[in-house]
């Protein structure tokens, strides 16, 4: 089983092409799904309904409007309600992103020598951030076997104190003091027509990079 964790904000217009692009590329593979879908600020979910017959619907609404918060909310949702097999995957996945090719098998592969695979934004350089945070694995798209997550007790997080800003940056740290590794999944565009916006990610994954809005160009 796959279980994807996405969350959308103030806007609907990316779960459905979402939602079907996640079915495109993940329902004729190796493994059957289940998204956990966060909602916030959306009174309903338009689109066609036979992409949504894999969905759970959250209501976010009441939740602390911070996106690491939110995404460790999900999966604590998702504990309740599942019991995990041993190669049963996690994804956490933007809400303006979804895969556009068969990405399972190329997945798998990279757990059978790391503990997770995700997405680095090294295209985005941050500059405010400390070197010592880059690269970091990127929620918009990380996958890892969902017993890891749930027996390492793992979390996405922020430390200010210790100049982890970026959710992600904790998890980083958390890899390396325990001598865990992830592959990272770099932008792989043939063509940019914006250095940061319109990423493709090891040629499985599309990330529109503006949250839900619509980037200027």
């Amino acid at each position: 089983m796959i279980y994807y964790i996405t969350i959308h904000h103030n806007t609907d217009k990316f779960i459905n092409l979402q939602a079907s692009y996640i079915k495109k590329y993940t329902s004729s593979t190796i493994s059957d799904y289940k998204v956990y879908c966060g909602l916030s600020g959306i009174s309903k979910c338009n689109g066609s309904e036979e992409n949504f017959t894999k969905h759970s619907f959250i209501d976010l609404t009441t939740v602390l409007n911070q996106h690491w918060f939110r995404m460790n909310y999900m999966f604590n949702k998702i504990k309740e309600n599942e019991i995990f097999d041993d190669e049963d995957i996690l994804v956490f996945m933007d809400g303006d992103a979804f895969p556009i090719d068969y990405w399972e098998p190329k997945i798998r592969k990279g757990l059978e020598t790391h503990e997770a695979v995700s997405v680095e934004r090294r295209e985005d350089i941050e500059p405010l951030l400390d070197e010592k945070w880059k690269p970091y694995p990127h929620p918009l798209f990380f996958a890892t076997r969902a017993k890891f997550w749930l027996q390492n007790e793992l979390k996405w997080g922020l430390n200010e104190s210790i100049g982890a800003q970026t959710a992600g940056n904790l998890l980083k740290k958390w890899f390396q003091e325990h001598d865990y590794s992830y592959e990272p999944l770099l932008r792989s565009n043939v063509m940019n027509i914006h250095p940061l916006f319109f990423g493709v990610y090891g040629d499985i994954v599309y990330h529109h990079g503006a949250s839900s809005g619509l980037p200027i160009v």
